[in-house]
C-alpha cells in the first residue's frame, strides 16, 4: 500500500510537469502575441470574471444529458451492426457461430468505449481464426485488437487478410469505411495506399447515408464516428467529403451544415492572420473573412436545426473567438448552449479553456475561474468537475512551466474538493486521485 502510494505520487509528479513551452503568462517572448495581429476584438474580457460562475454557465443544463446517453445509443448501434448483422450476412459455420456472435458483440462494447478488451479479446479472437473462422468483419475486429496492443504489422496484415471479403460481404457500409481508415491510420503518412484507403472510406461513407445505415435519431452517432475519417483527410478532402454529404438528399441536414461550417471553421483558422506577408495581405484577409462568416452562417444553422445536439454550438465557441459571431453569442453564449444540450461535452470545455488563455484575452484568473466554476458542480459522474485540474495544467503550460500562479492564487482547497469527489466515486482510482491532490498540495507549496 505504501509502495502502490509512492508510485502514484511519481505518476502526479510526471503528469504535473509538462512539455516546455515558449510562453509566459501566455505571450510568446520573442513575437507579438496572437491578439495584437489580429483583426478583431475579443468577446471575454476581464469584466467578464462575473459570468464565469456556476450558476451562469450552467444555467441551460438543468436538464441536459451526458455523454452516456450517447455511449448507450453507440452499444445498440453496434450490436445490431456487427452480431446481430454477422447472423444474416457473416460467414457462417457450426463450429464458430456462437463464439463469434460473442466475440462481436463483446466489440460492440469495446467499440462504443465502454471496456478495453486487453489481452482477453485478443486470446479470444486468435481462438477463433485457429478454430477457422474467416468472417471478414471477426478479421477486422482481430486486427484491431492485435494493433492497439501494440502489434500494429500483425494487426494491420489481419485486417488486409479479410478486407476483399468485407468489401464484397452484405455488411454494413459504414462498417467497411472504418476498416479501410483502420487500414489507413497503420499506413506511414507519405505512402500512397494511405490515401488509396481514405479514398475506400469516402465512398463507403457516402454509400452508408445514401443506405441509412443510421437512423433519423442517430444522426450524433455519425457525425462522432466520421471524427477519425475526417481528421486524417487534409482540408481540400474535407472540403470535398462536406460538400459530397450535403448533395445527398438522404442526408440530415443538421450534419451537412455542420460538416460544411466546420470545413469553413477549420479554414478560417488555416487563414488566421499572423505573419502575413504584404504582399499576401489582401488575400489572406478575404480568405480569412470569407471562411469566418461561412463558418458562423452555416454552424449557427446546424444549432437552429437541431439546438438539442451540443455540436454546434460548440464550435461556435472557435467562431465567436474570432469575433465572427453576432452581437451578445460570444463563447460564453455558445458555451452555455452546448452544455444545455449536454452537461460534459468535452468539445465545449477544451474550446473555452483555449478561448480563455492571455494570448485570446483571456488570463489565468479567468481560467481558473471557469475551472473552480466547473468543480462546483460535484458531477463526478462526469468529467466536468476535472476541468479545474486541467484549467491549472494550463495555466502551468502557458507560464512557461512555472507554479508561481499556482502558489499566488492559492487554489488548492477547490482542487483538493475535486480531487477527493472523484476519489469517493471511484474507489478503484482512489489512491491516483489522492496521490494527484498530493502532488499539487506540494507544488502549491502546501
Amino acid at each position: 500500500m505504501f509502495l502502490n502510494g509512492w508510485i502514484g505520487m511519481l505518476v502526479a509528479l510526471i503528469a504535473l510537469a509538462g512539455a516546455r513551452v515558449r510562453h509566459v503568462n501566455g505571450v510568446p517572448q520573442t513575437e507579438k502575441s496572437a491578439t495584437e495581429s489580429l483583426a478583431f476584438s475579443c468577446a471575454i474580457g476581464a469584466s467578464d470574471l462575473d459570468r464565469l460562475t456556476a450558476t451562469n454557465l450552467f444555467a441551460l443544463s438543468e436538464k441536459a444529458g451526458t455523454a452516456k446517453d450517447l455511449t448507450e445509443q453507440a452499444l445498440a448501434f453496434n450490436r445490431r451492426t456487427m452480431g446481430t448483422a454477422y447472423e444474416t450476412v457473416g460467414r457462417k459455420n457450426e463450429r464458430w457461430d456462437d463464439s463469434a456472435k460473442a466475440y462481436l458483440d463483446r466489440f460492440a462494447e469495446i467499440f462504443a468505449d465502454m471496456a478495453g478488451g486487453g489481452n482477453e479479446i485478443r486470446e479470444k479472437g486468435a481462438a477463433l481464426l485457429a478454430d477457422g473462422c474467416d468472417d471478414p468483419l471477426v478479421l477486422y475486429c482481430h486486427g484491431v485488437a492485435l494493433a492497439s496492443g501494440g502489434k500494429k504489422s500483425a494487426g494491420r496484415a489481419c485486417i488486409e487478410r479479410g478486407i476483399r471479403n468485407l468489401y464484397a460481404s452484405g455488411y454494413p457500409a459504414h462498417r467497411k469505411a472504418f476498416a479501410a481508415t483502420r487500414l489507413a491510420k497503420l499506413i506511414p503518412f507519405t505512402r500512397p495506399a494511405r490515401t488509396k484507403h481514405l479514398e475506400v472510406a469516402f465512398g463507403y461513407l457516402l454509400e452508408a447515408i445514401r443506405n441509412r445505415d443510421y437512423r433519423e435519431d442517430e444522426s450524433r452517432l455519425l457525425y462522432l464516428h466520421l471524427q477519425n475519417f475526417w481528421d486524417m483527410m487534409p482540408l481540400p478532402d474535407r472540403k470535398r467529403f462536406a460538400e459530397a454529404v450535403a448533395a445527398l438528399p438522404e442526408a440530415d441536414p443538421w450534419l451537412a451544415d455542420l460538416l460544411v461550417g466546420r470545413y469553413h471553421l477549420e479554414e478560417a483558422w488555416q487563414a488566421m492572420p499572423i505573419g502575413w506577408r504584404p504582399e499576401t495581405h489582401e488575400e489572406k484577409k478575404r480568405s480569412w473573412d470569407l471562411h469566418r462568416e461561412e463558418a458562423r452562417r452555416y454552424l449557427t444553422a446546424a444549432y437552429e436545426r437541431k439546438p438539442e445536439y451540443p455540436e454546434a454550438a460548440a464550435h461556435l465557441i472557435r467562431v465567436a473567438m474570432t469575433g465572427g459571431t453576432r452581437r451578445g453569442e460570444d463563447e460564453i453564449f455558445w458555451f452555455q448552449r452546448a452544455v444545455g444540450a449536454q452537461f460534459d461535452y468535452e468539445e465545449a470545455y477544451l474550446n473555452m479553456l483555449w478561448s480563455l488563455q492571455p494570448r485570446w484575452c483571456g488570463s489565468h484568473e479567468a481560467k481558473l475561474q471557469f475551472g473552480i466554476a466547473c468543480g462546483e458542480t460535484r458531477r463526478f459522474d462526469t468529467i466536468v468537475p476535472y476541468q479545474l485540474v486541467k484549467a491549472l495544467l494550463g495555466i502551468k503550460r502557458d507560464d512557461d512551466d512555472s507554479y508561481a500562479f499556482w502558489r499566488k492564487a492559492d487554489a488548492y482547497e477547490p482542487v483538493a474538493a475535486v480531487l477527493q469527489g472523484y476519489a469517493e466515486a471511484a474507489p478503484a482510482r482512489r489512491n491516483w486521485y489522492r496521490s494527484l491532490q498530493a502532488g499539487i498540495a506540494w507544488r502549491m507549496g502546501r
